[in-house]
């Protein structure tokens, strides 16, 4: 088949872009002719990405849009010839945005109230976690299929630890890590108030580093910046933007654990980038984190710092609980591999061809569905 990807935004360490890469390569793997296309990209991508308007014109078999912002290509879209399958990432709520980005905030309200007409003309749809397809089953398509984000092993893991970082952060300890956008969904904040909390305590040496690209959220990053020195921690607070892979999977192995307390993710692949990393987890329940953890992080009670401290205290302070929870990560993180997931899509586009059930949308079922709002603390993609 001509299988045609969709995304608004190609960018690089982007989950949603990463998705698209994997699917790229499966697909071929498994015979089929493809092409990627997106209204931005980067252009230090590994693959050629067309003009997202002008690529929807084109004779595709299939048409997969991965939905997870409102994007310019949506309204050709519509016109366009072949069968059309939505893949879903979910949608930030609005509300965690428009303080900080008011016109990323409309373009995800955008996107969330186009979905049901979207959906309307689409087969069959995919979502990346259970907590998106149920979203989607909510607004009353029937034909909906999970298929996770492949988060592949790098070669990064096999090579020796950047000598520059090591220099740096080696003798730090305890050294704590986040991936991810510099965007508020994440809640920033409540992860600052967790290292004043373990160096107040038993870890006046702890650190922080924060890697994400803060690109449209450049006045909630200087808010950060300001928290930081606030709360007097600024110093041990460090921000890293873009990275080399081999920088990025270094601090993986440098740091002592993981802490994600973002308030809407609807797949979180650090999480399992970290258990890759054979490194120890501490998580917010927020959307599908509890989902795509699989057991093997230690959970905190949303918006509570405090909560999040002694879950790193445990692991900090008890070598066999670190080891046990590695353990389970390494396990869960097979779930994700490229192998697994390509048998995965080969099922599921086996199906094209012989599933011809349409897709039932009474719109009238549809409401928009803002996340809980954030507690203590403070794209649009989810991922």
């Amino acid at each position: 088949m001509r299988i045609l990807q969709l995304l608004p935004e190609a960018r690089w360490a982007d989950a949603v872009t990463n998705q698209a890469l994997f699917m790229d390569r499966a697909l071929r793997d498994l015979g089929h002719e493809t092409s990627l296309g997106a209204d931005e990209a980067d252009l230090d991508l590994p693959v050629k990405v067309q003009d997202a308007c002008q690529a929807v014109q084109g004779d595709w078999d299939l048409v997969l849009d991965h939905f997870s912002i409102g994007a310019d290509y949506h309204g050709p879209l519509k016109d366009s010839r072949g069968r059309r399958w939505l893949i879903y990432h979910n949608i930030t709520p609005a509300h965690f945005l428009a303080p900080w980005a008011p016109e990323i905030a409309a373009r995800c309200q955008e996107g969330r109230r186009s979905l049901p007409d979207l959906l309307q003309g689409c087969e069959a749809a995919l979502a990346d976690s259970g907590f998106n397809a149920k979203e989607l089953r909510s607004i009353g398509h029937r034909n909906v299929q999970v298929l996770p984000i492949a988060v592949p092993r790098p070669p990064e893991l096999d090579r020796p630890v950047s000598p520059s970082l090591a220099r740096v952060f080696a003798s730090r300890r305890p050294l704590l890590l986040f991936v991810g956008r510099i965007a508020p969904q994440k809640d920033h904040v409540a992860l600052l108030k967790t290292l004043q909390i373990l160096r107040k305590g038993d870890y006046p040496g702890a650190e922080l580093i924060l890697v994400g690209d803060s690109r449209g959220f450049e006045e909630y990053e200087r808010h950060l910046l300001e928290t930081g020195r606030s709360f007097g921690i600024g110093s041990a607070v460090h921000f890293l933007p873009r990275l080399p892979a081999i920088e990025l999977w270094s601090l993986y192995r440098l740091a002592d654990l993981f802490l994600c307390l973002s308030l809407h993710e609807g797949f979180c692949v650090p999480v399992v980038e970290a258990f890759l990393s054979r490194l120890p987890v501490v998580a917010g329940p927020a959307g599908a984190v509890p989902e795509t953890a699989g057991g093997a992080a230690l959970l905190a009670a949303e918006g509570e710092p405090t909560a999040a401290a002694e879950c790193c205290h445990a692991i900090l302070s008890k070598p066999d609980l670190a080891k046990h929870l590695v353990a389970k990560g390494t396990r869960r993180a097979v779930d994700f591999s490229r192998e697994s997931l390509t048998r995965r899509l080969g099922k599921l586009l086996s199906r094209f061809t012989t599933d011809t059930t349409p897709p039932v949308i009474p719109k009238s079922r549809f409401r928009p569905r803002p996340s809980s709002r954030p507690r203590a603390g403070a794209s649009g993609g989810s991922c």
